[in-house]
């Protein structure tokens, strides 16, 4: 009896020295929120920019949304372990009809190999097509893909490039804007693609 109280303590102590030590393993740090520049297509008023704001702030991890009328952009700050990049894009798309196109401006575009960049991204799994644009690539995604805006970065990075840091310092946007009482048709389209949550109209002035 003796020997096995004595078994069951040196037990117990290599299982508390073994929490111990695996509290002490550093842990890696969590992946920072990822900033993101968008084509808008589709945007035709403020009720528009209104329906789009709305649906990206609704999808799970974006932490800020910021849509421009006038240069028919978006630009979405997201947490990607709660949602990764194509899951954002294909949830939009089936709560409001406007299109996004992810734009990732590379550093010293005009310089570096543009067909060779377009290639890496078009080669990862989920994109669905990458063309060159005057200010980087415009990139596409299948309606299933779980594709990260870090998958993007990373596979660039192994072929030589660096995609720019400097996204929200480069485009202004329209802050706060102001739906009206006049619906266009994509905001009328916008009521019966996907009824908000609580019922409801679609339009945000409407």
């Amino acid at each position: 009896m003796r020997w096995t109280f004595v078994s069951l303590a040196i037990v117990a102590s290599a299982a508390a020295l073994a929490t111990v030590l695996w509290a002490q393993v550093p842990k890696e740090p969590k992946p920072a929120p990822v900033t993101m520049l968008f084509l808008a297509d589709g945007l035709h008023c403020e009720n528009c920019v209104a329906n789009l704001t709305r649906a990206l702030k609704a999808v799970r991890g974006v932490q800020k949304a910021e849509v421009s009328l006038k240069e028919k952009r978006a630009i979405v700050v997201l947490d990607e372990q709660q949602t990764p990049l194509a899951s954002l894009i294909s949830q939009t798309h089936r709560a409001v009809p406007y299109r996004l196109t992810l734009l990732v401006p590379l550093q010293d575009w005009q310089k570096v190999d543009q067909a060779k960049a377009v290639q890496t991204i078009k080669s990862l799994k989920g994109v669905a097509g990458a063309k060159q644009s005057e200010q980087g690539i415009l990139v596409t995604f299948r309606p299933d893909a779980t594709t990260r805006f870090r998958d993007l970065v990373e596979a660039l990075s192994k072929a030589g490039f660096k995609v720019s840091s400097t996204i929200a310092s480069q485009h202004g946007h329209d802050h706060n804007p102001q739906p009206s009482n006049n619906c266009c048709d994509e905001c009328e389209k916008s009521h019966h693609h996907a009824e908000p949550q609580g019922g409801g109209h679609g339009c945000g002035g409407c």
